[in-house]
């Protein structure tokens, strides 16, 4: 009976331990994102990901070592930075802060 009630709790705690996404991950929604032809924020892009992810609030502040910014902010960086060395300069023709 024991194992059977930590078999479900450790696949229960498997399904909600949904971590940060890598910036691979925050590509395609971050096109997406782009795709209205609007100039977004990375502040606000960083934010629109995470609701499409389903970040908890402590994920959402969760910093990188160094404390200078988010995980989420920088994984989303790093997307628009790989997205635009991909030659995808057309729909990501903006400052370093905007998408």
């Amino acid at each position: 009976m024991w194992t059977i009630w930590a078999q479900a709790l450790m696949q229960r705690s498997r399904i909600k331990a949904m971590t940060i996404p890598d910036y691979q991950t925050c590509m395609l929604p971050l096109l997406e994102l782009a795709a209205d032809g609007q100039l977004h924020p990375i502040k606000e892009a960083s934010a629109a990901l995470a609701d499409r992810f389903d970040l908890t609030e402590e994920e959402r502040e969760q910093r990188l070592q160094s404390g200078q910014m988010t995980v989420i902010r920088s994984r989303v960086g790093w997307a628009k930075s790989y997205l635009r060395k991909a030659g995808l300069r057309s729909c990501l023709l903006a400052p370093s802060s905007m998408i």
